[in-house]
């Protein structure tokens, strides 16, 4: 698992996103590609602009580097499907469930 928060202090454009490799034949080319899948969980959204501040950037975390900065023992995910968009039902990150659950720190 992986997590990127990005925001272009240009456009004002920020997304977070996720990929996630599954155990055995339950993959998603999209969910285990560079760019991964969406996350809509506002929580974690809020998370990933408090790390990226006002400036904006870049933050990519691997799944160690990910818990270490969380102090997590576990991370869950819930994950979906989007609606019917381009002939095709896109996979979405949820929901984030970190153990124990994390603050979000609001500037």
């Amino acid at each position: 698992m992986w997590a990127r928060f990005s925001l272009d202090s240009y456009s004002g454009k920020y997304e977070a996103r996720m990929g996630f490799v599954l155990p055995g034949d339950a993959n998603h080319p999209r969910a285990t590609s560079q760019r991964g899948v969406s996350v809509t969980d506002l929580k974690w959204r809020a998370l990933g602009r408090a790390w990226l501040g006002d400036k904006g950037g870049l933050v990519t975390l691997d799944h160690d580097a990910l818990c270490e900065r969380l102090n997590a023992e576990a991370l869950y995910l819930a994950v979906g499907l989007s609606r019917n968009w381009q002939g095709e039902y896109w996979p979405l990150v949820v929901g984030v469930h970190v153990v124990p659950d994390y603050e979000v720190n609001d500037r």
